[in-house]
């Protein structure tokens, strides 16, 4: 950064504080400012990486247990301001508040806790992060000017293009804006799901699935696709989903169908019971008062 460019400002507050230091060191070694608070201010300090307090910034009180640190006018100022707008960056120089030209945010793991079951909605709710969604939520609307930053996986990268000389491309801004929109959509519709606790119309006029991906399949239908296995976000794993492989390759998009089809079948009945299926069709199905000789059984019964 040359002398006469303006100092860039960096937000940071991640739940995730994975590659944190790393990202933000490399930022203040191009001569960016890092503004942060909480965990993450206190991460940078550990580390030795210079950081502004928000409130520094913002310069209200802290209310409210901390729930509105982050939802300042001063902050979001910074980052809804259009850049190329001369009224409003006239505003923001009277009112002395600096652009903020990149959030990195990542909010914390609620599905996490939901999965567990352990808590009252109300103390769930306590865990829910309003003000970070709503900062990375503006920083992705002003990907023009902004880089929007939900995924530590990202920070490399965009610490390397920085460091070339170069500013992100629009289009490598609006595809991290569209991550980001997509992680927050993710997170809403998890809380979503988790209120409506069964409730919800049956056949309402919108309707969002909150899914997580929890395997990597080896193939999809045919070898030459992709292929991934998700469960409900919030949700204790059961079924397929909580199924552990003991042996052999990772499985295929066929082999999850035929696995399917196999637990609809021995599930239609009270008995114990096996299904052998293959291609997902049944090759031979048995019951029995044990287990062991239903699988004999459906075994035989396909000599």
């Amino acid at each position: 950064m040359t002398e006469d460019a303006p100092k860039k400002t960096a937000l940071l507050s991640a739940a995730d504080i994975t590659g944190i230091v790393e990202f933000a060191h490399g930022l203040h070694e191009l001569g960016w400012e890092l503004v942060s608070s909480g965990l993450t201010a206190k991460t940078l300090r550990q580390a030795e990486v210079p950081v502004r307090e928000v409130a520094e910034l913002t310069k209200a009180a802290d209310l409210v247990a901390g729930r509105v640190r982050l939802l300042q006018p001063r902050l979001f100022g910074g980052i809804l301001a259009d850049r190329q707008d001369a009224g409003q960056m006239r505003e923001l120089e009277r009112e002395d508040i600096p652009t903020v030209d990149l959030v990195a945010v990542n909010l914390y793991p609620l599905s996490q806790v939901l999965e567990s079951g352990q808590m009252s909605q109300r103390e769930a709710m306590d865990f829910l992060d309003v003000s970070g969604a709503a900062l990375l939520r503006a920083a992705a609307r002003s990907f023009h000017g902004v880089i929007a930053l939900c995924d530590p996986k990202d920070y490399p990268s965009v610490l390397d293009t920085l460091r070339r000389g170069k500013g992100l491309s629009v289009d490598q801004s609006r595809r991290l804006a569209s991550k980001a929109f997509n992680y927050i959509s993710y997170y809403d519709s998890t809380v979503a799901q988790y209120l409506s606790d069964g409730t919800a119309e049956s056949l309402p006029d919108e309707l969002i699935l909150s899914l997580k991906k929890t395997a990597e399949l080896r193939y999809g239908e045919n070898p030459h696709q992709g292929a991934a296995l998700y469960s409900r976000s919030g949700a204790r794993a059961w079924g397929l989903n909580a199924a552990t492989l003991l042996y052999g390759k990772p499985l295929a998009f066929n082999h999850y169908v035929t696995m399917d089809r196999a637990a609809d079948l021995v599930g239609e009945f009270r008995r114990p019971a096996c299904a052998i299926v293959k291609f997902a069709n049944p090759a031979g199905a048995a019951v029995a008062d044990r287990p062991g000789m239903a699988a004999r059984l459906a075994y035989a019964a396909d000599p």
